[in-house]
């Protein structure tokens, strides 16, 4: 069995991910500040024009704009949120999430 090494770009992307993980974003005290520089460094590196909206104080909204090259292609959204839950809710959201698939 052969080991497939992980390209340059991968691990980029690998170490990224972690990096953004690392930030503090738990309920209810959510480090918003903090993942939107990580965010404004992410799209600086790549050259991408970033946007960030306070429609409610203190919950950006943060947009990454990647233009494509061939307008007459349909445009793609991808969407994400910045918080998570306490791994103490874990147990909790399992089986609400077994209860709806149950009773669905």
């Amino acid at each position: 069995m052969s080991v497939e090494r992980l390209s340059e770009t991968e691990n980029t992307a690998i170490a990224n991910f972690r990096e953004y993980l690392r930030i503090p974003s738990v309920h209810p005290n959510i480090n918003y500040d903090e993942c939107v520089s990580f965010l404004r460094r992410q799209a600086s590196t790549l050259g991408l024009p970033i946007q960030v909206y306070h429609v409610v104080e203190g919950k950006p909204i943060v947009v990454i704009t990647w233009r494509g090259s061939e307008p007459t292609l349909p445009s793609i959204l991808l969407n994400s949120h910045m918080d998570v839950f306490p791994t103490s809710n874990v147990s909790l959201l399992h089986n609400l999430c077994l209860y709806l698939f149950v009773f669905k």
